[in-house]
């Protein structure tokens, strides 16, 4: 008899101690996951989109003068990002189609180095993510594709993109408007992945 009981006290810290690593492996994968989630958005990024006003016209036009801004805002995006990136010792290729793993891999960072910019110019959080998602819908080919699953695998608010819908629903002043843009919508696109 004496010999049992040793044996079932072992099977109790055996058990023990199995539970205790499992709840300490829990908390500590709880804590990565909501860290990791929590640091897709910047504080300053949070407030800009919390506090913005801005709606979609109605008739869905894209004013040029929104445009124009929106271009000078993306050449000041790219070289805050271009600097962060020499930063870490790596030079980014803007003409790899595969850079999008680069820049999402430094979401956070692209994010704050996004807000810090359109504070600066007083422009919209929404009215950005809106232009850029038209940009996309009409220029973005394969890029609609990994939007889509980003969209998916992040917290990001935005839908899904229906490239058939959405390419109707685009008015012929953007048309227009893009046509005569093309050169700065081409360098627009390489921070597509800003629009989400």
């Amino acid at each position: 008899m004496s010999r049992k009981f040793p044996f079932k006290m072992n099977l109790w810290i055996g058990c023990g101690g199995i539970l205790f690593i499992s709840i300490v492996a829990a908390v500590i994968i709880f804590i990565v996951v909501t860290k990791n989630v929590y640091r897709e958005y910047p504080s300053e990024y949070i407030s800009l989109l919390k506090d913005d006003p801005f709606v979609t016209p109605e008739n869905n036009i894209i004013r040029e003068e929104d445009l124009k801004n929106y271009f000078i805002i993306t050449t000041q995006i790219r070289s805050g990002i271009a600097t962060l990136f020499e930063k870490e010792g790596y030079q980014l290729d803007w003409n790899n189609s595969k850079n999008y793993l680069n820049l999402f891999s430094h979401l956070y960072e692209l994010r704050k180095i996004q807000a810090s910019v359109l504070k600066q110019h007083r422009y919209s959080m929404k009215k950005y993510k809106w232009i850029t998602r038209q940009i996309v819908v009409n220029f973005g080919g394969r890029i609609v594709k990994q939007m889509n699953i980003l969209i998916g695998a992040t917290n990001s608010s935005e839908p899904v993109i229906d490239s058939l819908n959405e390419l109707k629903k685009t008015p012929q002043e953007n048309l227009d408007l893009f046509f005569r843009y093309e050169d700065e919508i081409k360098s627009a696109l390489n921070l597509w992945i800003l629009g989400l």
